[in-house]
């Protein structure tokens, strides 16, 4: 076999390797055969074409690990692959001032769920599966678990 394709088949395992690591994280199966193809590749260096040969793919191949591990990391950490962005919103930090009974107008149309203006704030509310228009009084009707249930008002 050509000692070309032997790189060639060295070169591939470690890209498998390096994919494993830093793009498809927690896989392993990929990762293993990428090792397995650069052991099979050391192994064909060093069977068709002898220990010197073998021994200088070998070190070749540790030299080139080592660039591909330095680079990756060096790129991940720079940010142009990781996301690093914060998710900055909160769900309703529902404080003692809104309670069952209280009154007010939706901002938005509450198809489930939508804005409404209560006691001067403006929160996530839920309707209880009914279509409710923006611009009617509402009225809270149940809190649970950081949501705020409410139905529409007749108006008279």
């Amino acid at each position: 076999m050509d000692i070309w394709l032997i790189a060639g088949v060295i070169l591939l395992g470690l890209l498998i390797v390096v994919v494993e690591i830093f793009f498809l994280p927690g896989t392993t199966v990929i990762g293993i055969l990428g090792g397995i193809i650069v052991v099979a590749g050391l192994y064909l260096a060093f069977a068709e074409h002898g220990t010197k040969t073998g021994s200088i793919m070998l070190l070749c191949t540790l030299v080139m690990t080592c660039i591909l591990v330095y680079g990756g990391f060096k790129t991940y950490s720079s940010g142009k692959i990781a996301l690093k962005d914060v998710i900055g919103s909160k769900t309703n930090l529902l404080e003692e001032s809104i309670a069952q009974g209280d009154e007010g107008v939706t901002v938005t149309h509450l198809k489930m769920n939508g804005k409404a203006m209560i006691k001067g704030k403006k929160v996530e509310v839920f309707s209880q599966g009914e279509y409710i228009e923006s611009g009617k009084k509402i009225k809270v009707v149940k809190i649970a678990e950081n949501k705020i249930f409410v139905k529409q008002l007749n108006e008279t």
